[in-house]
């Protein structure tokens, strides 16, 4: 028969992993560097991770360029801006990413990347709105 000590003291623990948080989802945006000008990348940024918290979706974890395809010569160079992002509830970050990027005049061309049941989708920013959970390649 267990003791009250041991029935008491493995209590906290199985209401520990009923309760643990669902890990964080990733998203990352890419925005074509031709079209974006530095001090706007990083209003941008600051932005975005400011209402990622402020709403509980998330935070911005790390930006930088992205190489594009090689040219002629088979050189690469970088073509997009990227944010690297990690987002508790994917729906609402999704949403919460188009409404600021479509308020600060975010370029034709933005991108949003995510995974949706094992499937690599984005969202795509075209001159008439966006086109939602388009496959990728």
């Amino acid at each position: 028969m267990a003791s009250w000590w041991t029935h008491w003291k493995s209590a906290p623990a199985i209401k520990e992993q009923a309760t643990a948080p669902a890990p964080p989802q990733f998203i990352y945006l890419k925005l074509p560097l031709a079209r974006l000008a530095r001090p706007t990348r990083e209003a941008l940024s600051a932005t975005l991770h400011w209402r990622l918290q402020q709403d509980g979706c998330g935070e911005v974890v790390s930006s930088g360029d992205s190489l594009g395809p090689p040219d002629a010569q088979g050189t690469r160079r970088p073509a997009w801006w990227r944010l690297d992002i990690e987002v508790r509830a994917l729906g609402p970050a999704r949403q919460l990413l188009r409404e600021v990027l479509d308020a600060v005049g975010a370029p034709e061309g933005c991108e949003v990347h995510f995974t949706e049941a094992g499937r690599r989708l984005q969202d795509l920013r075209l001159g008439n709105g966006w086109q939602l959970g388009l496959p990728t390649a």
